[in-house]
């Protein structure tokens, strides 16, 4: 597995939500996998990875993956209003996304910054 921490840890928190949300005993096989390689990475580069960024970013994808349940909802119902609406908070959570992972980079000096245009 070849991933920078930033995007272990996005992909953990991502994980940790799914396996809330199914029963898919894979999720949780692939969760493992993903810590491993986290701590894997934690040993060889003598740094401690930062629960607050795990926290930051499973808070910012589980407002994520509300907004994407009501877009879903407001899809069924044809209210262009509220995707928009919905629309809109999503490009901020993902903005905020964005700067926690680019932080991660800062901290780390693992993975590339990622610049969103918009």
């Amino acid at each position: 597995m070849e991933y920078s921490i930033p995007e272990i840890i996005d992909r953990i928190s991502i994980l940790s939500l799914k396996i809330k949300k199914s029963s898919n005993p894979d999720l949780l096989s692939e969760l493992e996998e993903y810590e491993k390689e986290l701590e894997r990475l934690e040993n060889k580069s003598g740094l401690k990875m930062r629960k607050v960024w795990q926290k930051r970013l499973y808070s910012v994808n589980f407002k994520m993956w509300q907004l994407f349940t009501k877009m879903e909802k407001a899809k069924e119902n044809s209210d262009y209003v509220k995707i928009g609406r919905i629309y809109i908070q999503l490009l901020i959570l993902n903005r905020d996304r964005t700067a926690i992972k680019n932080e991660i980079v800062d901290k780390t000096n693992d993975g590339f910054k990622d610049i969103k245009i918009n």
